[in-house]
C-alpha cells in the first residue's frame, strides 16, 4: 500500500507496490526499496538509497544519500516504547515520544540489526548484521554486537583489504634482506658493484638472453634504449596512449616526437590493426606495452617492423615474467623493464633494466647509464648517471627466487575473481599467445567512482590507472590531439577500476571484495 502522501524522487524502484506499506515519506531519486518494508510518515530517506526486503523504518528517520540498508533491519523512534500506560490504558498516538535518528550519508545498516531512537549513524559507517545500535556511531567505523560496539582499531585494520600488502611480502623473506643489507652495509660498497652483476646474470638466465643492464629505474632504462638506437630529433616513434607518461615521456627527451595507436578494447594493449596507417617516413620505431602483465601480440608487430626496418623496443615494465607463445618477454630485439616497489618484481625502492641478444647495444648502454665512459675517465658518449644501487640489487636477487611462485598466486587469484565476478563485471581477458601475470587486475566498472567510494567505506583499497590518456594530457597539448581522436582509450580511461592483487591476497578477503561489488550493484542496479 502507497499512500497518495507519498514523494518520490525520479528512477524509484520499489519491486512489488502491493507488498509494501509507504505513509507520507518523502524518498529520493534512484532508491531501490524490496518487498514488505514499511515505511512511517514524515520519514526522509535520500537518493541511491537501497533497502531491502523486511525492514521497518518509523517516522523520526532521516537517511542521507547512499544508505544501505539490510533486509529485517528495525529502527525504533520511541525512547521508551510501551503498549500501555501504567495505569493499564493503551498509550495514544499524542503520548509517543519520537526521537529523531539520523543516518548519514554512505553508511551501511546490516541484516537484522536494530537502531535504538535518537542515535546518529556516521557517514561510510558500518554495523554489522544482528548488531543492536544504542548509541551514536563515529564516521566511518564498524560497530557489532549487542549492545554494538565499535572495533577496535587493530580489528578494524584486520579487515581492511590494501591494494597491494608488500608489508606481508617482506616479512615472509625479512631475515633474507636483513643478512644482505647488513652486508652491503658492512662492506660499503654501494653502486654498480658484485650485488648488480650478479642480478644482472641472474634476470639474465631467467629471461633467456644475453645481456641485462641494470639502471636505476624503467624509464631510464627505455631512455638509454632509444638513445643505444640512435632516435632522436625528427624521428617518431609510435606506442600506445593508454599507459604511464614515461612510455612517452622518454621519446619527446630525445627530441623524437611520439605517435600514439589506439588500443584493443579486450587486452587495453595496442590495437595492432591500426599501426602501419601511423608509419611515415620519419617513424623509426615501435614500443609496444606489455599492459597490466599481458604480452602484446608480438608476432604481427615483428613483422610490420622488419616491412619497415622499424626498431622495437618493449615496455616490459608491467610484465616481469609474463610470456608470449611460452616466450619470456621481451620477445624481440630490445625490453625494458621497472622494479619499482609495487611491481611483480619490485626493489626498495627505484630501479629499471635494458634486456638484449645486440652486443653492440649492451655495450652502448653500459656506458650511457655510467656517464658516457668505457673506462674509469674515458668518456666515448654523453652519458647519464643511471646507474643502480647495490641495494636495490641485493633486494631483486633475493625476490627473483621468488618471482614464479608469486606470478602463480597473482594468476590463481585472478582466476577466483573471475569466477567470482563473472556476470557483474567485464573481467580480464587472457588471450591464448599470452600468460598474463596480472600486475594489475583491472574491471570495467559502471558508475565507477562511485563504487571506488563504496569499496573505501568497506576498507577496500582500490586505483584508477591512467584516467586521462596520453594525447589528452596537457603536456602534450603541443601535439594538437583532441578527444575522440582515440576513442578506445578513452573509453577504457573511464571506465577501467583496479581491484586489490597480490600473491599474499587471500580467498576470504577476495570474497570480500566481490561482496561489497555485489552489494554495490544492488543499490545502484
Amino acid at each position: 500500500m502507497i499512500k497518495e502522501d507519498v514523494r518520490l524522487g525520479q528512477n524509484v524502484k520499489i519491486f512489488h507496490p502491493n507488498l509494501v506499506n509507504l505513509y507520507g515519506c518523502e524518498i529520493g531519486e534512484n532508491t531501490k526499496i524490496g518487498s514488505f518494508v514499511e515505511i512511517g510518515k514524515n520519514v526522509k530517506i535520500g537518493k541511491n538509497v537501497k533497502i531491502q526486503a523486511f525492514a521497518f523504518i518509523p517516522e523520526g528517520v532521516i537517511i542521507e544519500d547512499n544508505v544501505f540498508i539490510g533486509p529485517h533491519a528495525c529502527f525504533t523512534n520511541d525512547k521508551h516504547p510501551r503498549a500501555a500506560n501504567l495505569d493499564g490504558t493503551l498509550k495514544a498516538g499524542n503520548e509517543w515520544e519520537i526521537t529523531p535518528t539520523i543516518v548519514k550519508e554512505g553508511a551501511s545498516i546490516g541484516a537484522n540489526s536494530t537502531i535504538l531512537s535518537g542515535v546518529v549513524i556516521g557517514k561510510n559507517a558500518l554495523i554489522g548484521a544482528g548488531a543492536v545500535v544504542t548509541k551514536n556511531v563515529k564516521d566511518n567505523s564498524i560497530v557489532v554486537g549487542n549492545p554494538a560496539k565499535e572495533l577496535e582499531k587493530k580489528e578494524q585494520a584486520s579487515l581492511k583489504i590494501p591494494f597491494l600488502d608488500l608489508a606481508s611480502q617482506y616479512n615472509l623473506i625479512k631475515d633474507e634482506f636483513d643478512q644482505e643489507m647488513r652486508l652491503i652495509l658492512k662492506n660499503t660498497a654501494f653502486i654498480s658493484g658484485e650485488k648488480v652483476r650478479n642480478f644482472e646474470n641472474n634476470f639474465a638466465g631467467y629471461l633467456k638472453k644475453k645481456h641485462v643492464i641494470a639502471v636505476n629505474s624503467g624509464t631510464s632504462a627505455l631512455h638509454l634504449a632509444l638513445l643505444a638506437k640512435g632516435i632522436g630529433f625528427g624521428d617518431e616513434v609510435i606506442t600506445t596512449p593508454y599507459t604511464f607518461i614515461a612510455t612517452a615521456s622518454v621519446i619527446s627527451h630525445t627530441g623524437a616526437k611520439p605517435v600514439f595507436v589506439d588500443i584493443d578494447e579486450e587486452t587495453y594493449n595496442i590495437d595492432i590493426s591500426k599501426i602501419e596507417e601511423k608509419i611515415t617516413p620519419r617513424t623509426k620505431a615501435i614500443i609496444p606495452v606489455h599492459l597490466y602483465g599481458q604480452a602484446c601480440d608480438m608476432d604481427p608487430i615483428i613483422k610490420i617492423a622488419r616491412k619497415y626496418g622499424l626498431t622495437i623496443i618493449e615496455d616490459c615494465a608491467q610484465a616481469a615474467g609474463a610470456e608470449y607463445k611460452e616466450r619470456k618477454v621481451p620477445v624481440d630485439g630490445i625490453g625494458c623493464f621497472s622494479f619499482y616497489p609495487t611491481k611483480n618484481l619490485g626493489a626498495f625502492g627505484e630501479g629499471g633494466a635494458v634486456v638484449t641478444d645486440d652486443d653492440e647495444i649492451a655495450m652502448k648502454i653500459r656506458m650511457l647509464r655510467n656517464h658516457g665512459q668505457d673506462k674509469k675517465y674515458c668518456y666515448e658518449y654523453l652519458g647519464y648517471n643511471y646507474r643502480m644501487t647495490e641495494i636495490q640489487a641485493a633486494v631483486l636477487n633475493i625476490k627473483l627466487k621468488y618471482l614464479e611462485k608469486w606470478n602463480e598466486q597473482r594468476r590463481e587469484n585472478a582466476d577466483l575473481y573471475n569466477k567470482y565476478l563473472k556476470g557483474i563485471l567485464k573481467t580480464p581477458k587472457e588471450e591464448e599467445y599470452s600468460k598474463h601475470i596480472y600486475h594489475i587486475y583491472a574491471v570495467k566498472a559502471p558508475e565507477r567512482e562511485k563504487l571506488v567510494e563504496h569499496l573505501n567505506s568497506r576498507g577496500i583499497d582500490t586505483a584508477i590507472h591512467y584516467p586521462i590518456p596520453l594525447h589528452l594530457q596537457k603536456a602534450y597539448k603541443h601535439l594538437l590531439l583532441n578527444e575522440g581522436d582515440y576513442p578506445v582509450a578513452e573509453k577504457c580511461s573511464n571506465e577501467i577500476l583496479c581491484l586489490p592483487i597480490f600473491p599474499e591476497l587471500t580467498e576470504d578477503q577476495i570474497k570480500k571484495v566481490v561482496e561489497s561489488v555485489k552489494e554495490f550493484y544492488k543499490i545502484y542496479g
